[in-house]
């Protein structure tokens, strides 16, 4: 399922780019894929709130982010505004904060909890935390729309279930790592 497409100019340098979304070579579950590092982003669509958690946290790393726009915080402000409306969320304010000379931070604050984004242009890297501690956020919408929208060719995901109700002892997902 892997595509290959065109080749596109950064900063003078020809890059191949390629599709990130692709079967996971085992189907594991976030949680048990973090005990082996990263997990490919097609693994997000499993991203749900499972009983005894509050709250669920993807930590999204796009590493060489092939977009120009990387320093551009109306562009980081409008596509993070985007991504927290495809993820059905209610925006309650947004705050950025363009670094001099080069890089952004900033924050979409939502009723359900955040979208966080620190942005480093001059390693193509770009850091966001989707936070949520409803069960209707669909995080897998925003994650797969800013991966898109920033172009990184090497993304990775890591899901977080924050809020454990259930002792760790007895939760067998825990025991495994």
């Amino acid at each position: 399922m892997e595509r290959a497409m065109k080749a596109k100019t950064f900063n003078g340098e020809r890059k191949k780019l390629s599709r990130t979304f692709s079967p996971a070579a085992k189907k594991e579950s976030f949680l048990n894929a973090c005990k082996y590092g990263l997990v490919s982003a097609t693994d997000v669509s499993q991203v749900a709130i499972g009983a005894d958690a509050l709250g669920i946290q993807l930590l999204i790393e796009m590493r060489e982010c092939l977009t120009e726009r990387l320093d551009d915080l109306d562009w980081v402000k409008r596509v993070m505004t985007q991504a927290a409306l495809r993820a059905k969320a209610t925006i309650v304010q947004t705050v950025f904060h363009k670094f001099n000379p080069i890089g952004i931070s900033g924050v979409v604050v939502i009723a359900e909890s955040h979208l966080a984004i620190h942005i480093w242009p001059e390693y193509r890297y770009a850091a966001v935390d989707i936070f949520s501690c409803g069960k209707k956020l669909r995080a897998a919408a925003a994650a797969q729309f800013l991966i898109k929208q920033f172009r990184s060719d090497k993304p990775a995901i890591i899901e977080m279930r924050r809020g454990l109700l259930t002792p760790m002892w007895k939760t067998a997902a825990l025991r495994t790592l």
